[in-house]
């Protein structure tokens, strides 16, 4: 993430938690917000995306993510059985 004003990365990590978590997105760590290097991961629902914000050298936000296995027929199998 580009353009944050260094006395604003911890804010805007504050802002993107609370929107992982009013999107219902399982919070799994936090941490470096009391040093100012702050990291999130967290799990999205309910596709199961694995999410992670974290601080870089130079003050900056690295944004993360994986992706769920993609099927041959291009859908994944009913996760209610």
């Amino acid at each position: 993430m580009r353009g944050i004003d260094t006395s604003e990365i911890t804010t805007v990590a504050r802002k993107i938690q609370q929107h992982w978590e009013n999107s219902g997105y399982t919070i799994t760590s936090v941490g470096g917000f009391d040093v100012g290097h702050p990291t999130i991961n967290g799990i999205s629902q309910p596709d199961g995306y694995t999410l992670a914000l974290v601080w870089t050298e130079g003050d900056g936000l690295y944004l993360a993510a994986t992706s769920p296995c993609l099927w041959p027929d291009g859908k994944a199998p009913d996760p209610a059985g």
